[in-house]
């Protein structure tokens, strides 16, 4: 079930989770913080291990620019 709510940030960088959205949060929790374009998404870290890798693959395909990078990769296929 989707719930909408709004926050506002403080002068430090600090927002406050409303209530209703962390009932089941405790004080010392975890949370990942990631950006996507205009979009700031709290999660837990429950898979993290998961997710990590899914959002290195795509970080390293945005960077993988050279022909060097695409030899070094095939090089390390081929051993």
């Amino acid at each position: 079930m989707e719930q909408i709510e709004m926050t506002r940030v403080s002068s430090r960088g600090q927002i406050v989770i409303p209530i209703k959205m962390r009932q089941d949060l405790k004080e010392g929790d975890q949370l990942i913080v990631l950006r996507r374009g205009d979009e700031i998404i709290l999660k837990r870290p429950k898979n993290i291990i998961a997710e990590t890798a899914l959002l290195s693959e795509k970080a390293l395909a945005q960077n993988w620019l050279s022909t060097e990078d695409e030899e070094a990769f095939a090089y390390l296929q081929n051993k």
